[in-house]
C-alpha cells in the first residue's frame, strides 16, 4: 500500500511514502542484527502505567499513542528511520519529495504490471534523489501485513526502472520471520518480470515464507506504480 499511511518520523502505518537516503546500486549495506541487523528500537506499545511520574505521564502518555499508531503489534523491532533511509540509498545527494495520485485506470494498469491481486493505493508520495544534477534513483516506503503484524520497506528504484535496493526500516512480527540481510541482497538489478518472483530469481526462505512473499509482492508493485507513473523512461522487461 503506497505513502498514505506512513508516519511523520518515516516508520508508518501500511502504505507507499518515506525519505531517507541512498544506498549503494547493486549491494546493501545492512547492520547485522542480533545474527541480522540491531534492533534501532524495541518498543513496548503499552509501558506499565506504574512506571509513570506525575511530571512525565503526560509526554509519556503521547508516546504510546504514537507507538500504537506506528504498529498493532505489542513489540516492534524498528531498525531505520524514514531519514536514515534515505541517506543511505542517496549520500551526498539532494532528496526532492514528489506527490502523485493514481487515477482508478492508472491504479489498474499498475496493478496489472505487478500480476496483483489487489489494487495499489491512489496516493503515491517518492524521494528522488538527485547528485550533480542527475537522478541516481527513486525511493518509495512500504508497509504492509505479513502474517498478522505489519513491515515497512524501502525500495529505491533505479533511473532505468530495476531494483536499486531493499531496506526493512521496522518488523513487528517476530524476528525468527525475518529473512537475513543477504537475502535482501538478491533484489538489485530485477526487473518487473518472473525473475522477480520468489523460487525463480528470489530463493525461498526456510521459516519465513509469509515475510518473502509479502516483500516480493511489495517490491513488484512499486516498480509497477513507478513504471505507470514514469511511461517516458526505458524501462525493464515487464511480465505480470
Amino acid at each position: 500500500m503506497i505513502a498514505s499511511r506512513l508516519l511523520s518520523n518515516g516508520m508508518g502505518a501500511p502504505g507507499f511514502a518515506g525519505g531517507v537516503p541512498p544506498v549503494t546500486p547493486g549491494g546493501l549495506q545492512r547492520m547485522p542484527m542480533r545474527s541480522r541487523m540491531p534492533m534501532r528500537s524495541r518498543m513496548p506499545l503499552m509501558p506499565d502505567p506504574g512506571q509513570w511520574s506525575a511530571r512525565a505521564g503526560r509526554h509519556r502518555a503521547g508516546r504510546v499513542v504514537f507507538a500504537l499508531l506506528l504498529s498493532r503489534a505489542a513489540l516492534a523491532s524498528v531498525y531505520l528511520t524514514q531519514d536514515e533511509a534515505l541517506k543511505l540509498a542517496f549520500p551526498g545527494a539532494t532528496v526532492e519529495r514528489a506527490t502523485a495520485f493514481l487515477t482508478p485506470e492508472r491504479r489498474e494498469e499498475a496493478r496489472k504490471l505487478a500480476g496483483a491481486d489487489k489494487l495499489p493505493d491512489a496516493l503515491v508520495v517518492s524521494y528522488r534523489g538527485v547528485r550533480d544534477g542527475r537522478e541516481v534513483g527513486t525511493a518509495y516506503f512500504d508497509t504492509h501485513l505479513v502474517r498478522t503484524q505489519n513491515e515497512t520497506i524501502m525500495v529505491v528504484v533505479s533511473p532505468s526502472g530495476t531494483v536499486q535496493r531493499v531496506e526493512i526500516l521496522a518488523f513487528a512480527e517476530p524476528e525468527e520471520y525475518l529473512p537475513r540481510s543477504n537475502w535482501y541482497g538478491q533484489f538489485p538489478g530485477k526487473g518487473l518480470d518472473d525473475e522477480l518472483r520468489i523460487r525463480r530469481g528470489i530463493r525461498a526462505v526456510s521459516g519465513a515464507t509469509l515475510t518473502a512473499r509479502a516483500t516480493i509482492e511489495a517490491v513488484r508493485r512499486i516498480l509497477a506504480v513507478h513504471r505507470v507513473l514514469h511511461p517516458e523512461r526505458p524501462a525493464a522487461a515487464v511480465t505480470p
